[in-house]
């Protein structure tokens, strides 16, 4: 519920979502561009075939894409002219890793945007 209100609250039109795995916080947030007439994309290095099962399951695919990539390859190619309403980090947890996407991505996020 506190991803897909964040979506909502924020009106956030275009959302990226970094790691999938099973896809739980991907249908929050699915749910909540549903809601502000959105779009979602979910980035994993992973195929998350199961994550993409369960979109498909609920009919949220047509809001969503999914992009199997390294997060940081991926954010390094993308405009920052093309800002996001909202960024959810949520890859391997991992210090390292963390320490290395926040650079990437913090100049992505719209004025008023948020990382999360």
């Amino acid at each position: 519920m506190v991803l897909h209100d964040l979506v909502v609250k924020l009106n956030a039109k275009t959302v990226l979502e970094l790691g999938v795995r099973g896809g739980e916080s991907t249908v929050a947030l699915l749910e909540g561009v549903f809601e502000t007439d959105g779009r979602l994309i979910s980035l994993d290095i992973d195929p998350c075939m199961e994550a993409q099962k369960l979109i498909e399951g609920y009919d949220l695919k047509s809001r969503w894409e999914f992009v199997q990539a390294d997060d940081i390859e991926w954010g390094n190619k993308w405009d920052v002219n093309n800002p996001f309403d909202m960024i959810f980090l949520d890859t391997s947890h991992l210090y390292e890793q963390t320490k290395k996407e926040f650079p990437t991505f913090e100049p992505l996020p719209r004025p008023g945007g948020i990382m999360a």
